[in-house]
């Protein structure tokens, strides 16, 4: 997928308004079928929506289930898999959106066919807590090219967000704080989340059995062509999407020698999972050719969370991801060199400097430090940070989650 700004997605909302008023007036007059339910996913085949479907086909096997796609990767995948497979953005697929009573996206209502979703208990398994302000919380929100100068576009736009969010059914969260940012970013009345914890995260759950450990190695290591899991294991720089901008370029030519001194002297791989809607201009260079830096793109792993289990320490800044970390209890490393300038522009729930208990990196060459010191008494420092942020943000550590969902869907339609 290439990149995405709130200015063009805005713009591209409001000219879209013609067909939303049509998918309205026709899901006024279409019967949804109970036993109908469909799903899609951003990112494509995987993670929670996958969880859920597959949770729905094996306690309920007689419900009519579906997968919405927009590309020729994720029909195939489908098909692979055995499941039923319809282009989103076809009068087929605004058929098959329109009469399905659930309707399960994990980014927002495109995930299906958008002008279908009206009228249908929508869940939004959502892809992660946030660190960083969502929708109607964040000034970002709110950009559409020149037209933002003009209040009444604006107005419009947060009225979209706020029509859009009293749609939803059942928001998930993964525990009391998530829910709290998830009310106040999607404009949602209590009753319409549901602390049941993520579906992404029971496969983490049992991070360390070794089985779990061993199954997500096996897949870097097929996927990143390597011979075998290094001796020091593998740590995973995975930085946040930045509105459409690139990540800041931190990377010095003499922390790039120092990174690359530190990786092979402690028989290391450093995995770079850019977000998949920016790209990192610190990594993309010929340099790293060969080198133990090695790039995970989307096309390879949907979601980063099929492999968190195989990382031993996390690189991060403000992204989710350090929510799903958590799970492993495993160090984290902040590297926030832009943290004034994100903070004016998108915003964060909490402040940084607390969130990280005052210790961040603001370059590469910190970051290395932090990982010189990492053994004995720092290490189980940073593991017991990490366990503090579990423990306020995963409600659940049972593998239950996709269970719970399912049944609180099921309650909530009676």
């Amino acid at each position: 997928m290439g990149k995405f700004d709130f200015r063009t997605g805005n713009l591209r909302k409001l000219l879209s308004a013609p067909m939303y008023a049509a998918g309205y007036a026709a899901t006024r007059v279409i019967p949804r079928d109970n036993r109908r339910w469909a799903f899609g996913q951003a990112t494509g085949v995987g993670a929670g929506a996958l969880a859920l479907y597959d949770e729905v086909r094996r306690s309920a096997p007689g419900m009519r289930t579906v997968w919405l796609v927009d590309n020729q990767a994720d029909f195939d995948d489908c098909r692979r898999r055995g499941i039923a497979v319809v282009w989103k953005n076809t009068v087929r697929g605004f058929w098959q959106t329109a009469r399905s009573r659930v309707v399960v996206v994990t980014h927002g209502f495109g995930d299906a066919n958008r002008f279908g979703v009206f009228g249908a208990f929508i869940v939004q398994l959502w892809h992660g807590t946030p660190l960083k302000l969502l929708h109607l919380d964040s000034p970002a929100t709110m950009h559409v090219t020149a037209l933002e100068r003009f209040s009444p576009v604006v107005r419009l736009l947060r009225e979209s967000y706020t029509r859009a969010g009293k749609q939803i059914g059942m928001f998930v969260a993964a525990s009391d704080e998530a829910a709290s940012r998830f009310k106040t970013g999607f404009a949602l009345r209590d009753d319409q989340v549901a602390v049941t914890g993520d579906p992404r995260m029971d496969r983490l759950c049992h991070a360390d059995s070794p089985a779990v450990r061993h199954d997500a190695e096996s897949r870097l290591v097929d996927t990143l062509g390597l011979e075998a899991v290094p001796r020091g294991g593998f740590l995973m720089y995975a930085p946040t999407w930045r509105d459409g901008a690139d990540n800041p370029k931190t990377l010095s030519g003499a922390g790039r020698a120092r990174l690359e001194s530190y990786l092979a002297r402690s028989d290391t791989v450093l995995i770079v999972r850019s977000h998949r809607l920016g790209s990192d201009p610190n990594f993309v260079d010929e340099a790293f050719e060969g080198s133990r830096v090695r790039f995970l793109p989307e096309t390879e792993v949907k979601d980063v969370i099929e492999v968190l289990g195989a990382v031993d320490v996390l690189i991060t800044d403000y992204s989710a991801v350090v929510f799903d970390f958590s799970a492993t209890g495993r160090p984290i490393i902040f590297l926030a060199p832009d943290l004034e300038k994100y903070s004016r522009l998108r915003g964060l729930y909490e402040d940084y400097g607390a969130f990280t208990g005052g210790d961040y990196a603001t370059t590469w060459d910190d970051v290395v430090v932090r990982l010189e010191k990492l053994d004995g008494a720092e290490e189980e420092r940073a593991k017991a940070r990490t366990r503090g942020i579990r423990s306020r943000f995963q409600a659940f550590d049972d593998g239950g989650n996709t269970r719970r969902v399912v049944d609180e869907i099921r309650r909530r339609l009676g």
